[in-house]
């Protein structure tokens, strides 16, 4: 009867039963950041036919508190309970070691989670397998005028390195945007370029 009704199920409904889930054999706790964001990021993830691939702009350093997205150590949550390689790219090198250190009080590193300074990111997205997951964080767009500008198009050109290693069905997540007309913040160059 089990595996009746399991056959008879769609992909989503199947994956739908293992939102709730946890590694039982070396549990971790989920993340305090819960943002339902995540909750269809997690149904995208867990209806793919292989391991995910996860390529994060923008390394958040909360980790607990509301400080940010909480993206990072949610993916790296992820990925130690489902299977799949993360990958976080950080313009600042002490953020990057802020989220090491914090995540390997989580027990969250291992050879599944790779941080990245944007310096080595080049390099690394030339090995990435295809990109099921791009998730790009708001964080970083603080500044002057000229400063905003510059991270407009850091943002774009991000995307149009990794643009060709994204899977057929990536789903790309843009983290901070009001959805309003002409009100895009960071992604404002990069919205029209998905769009057309």
């Amino acid at each position: 009867f089990h595996y009746r009704i399991n056959s008879e199920m769609s992909r989503s409904e199947y994956s739908k039963m293992f939102i709730p889930a946890f590694n039982v054999v070396n549990p971790r706790p989920r993340p305090t950041s819960q943002r339902e964001a995540f909750k269809l990021v997690l149904q995208h993830l867990l209806a793919l036919d292989k391991d995910s691939s996860i390529l994060e702009f923008g390394t958040t350093s909360g980790f607990g508190a509301k400080a940010d997205s909480g993206s990072t150590e949610f993916f790296a949550w992820f990925v130690h309970n489902f299977g799949g390689h993360f990958y976080s790219v950080a313009s600042e090198p002490l953020l990057l070691r802020h989220a090491n250190r914090e995540l390997s009080q989580r027990s969250l590193t291992g050879s599944r989670v790779h941080l990245a300074s944007k310096s080595l990111s080049a390099q690394a997205i030339k090995v990435l397998p295809d990109i099921d997951l791009l998730f790009m964080n708001f964080s970083d767009y603080i500044g002057d005028e000229q400063d905003l500008a510059d991270v407009e198009r850091a943002a774009l050109n991000d995307f149009l390195d990794v643009e060709s290693r994204l899977s057929e069905g990536v789903l790309i997540a843009l983290d901070g945007m009001s959805g309003e007309a002409n009100s895009f913040g960071k992604f404002r160059l990069l919205v029209p370029y998905l769009i057309g």
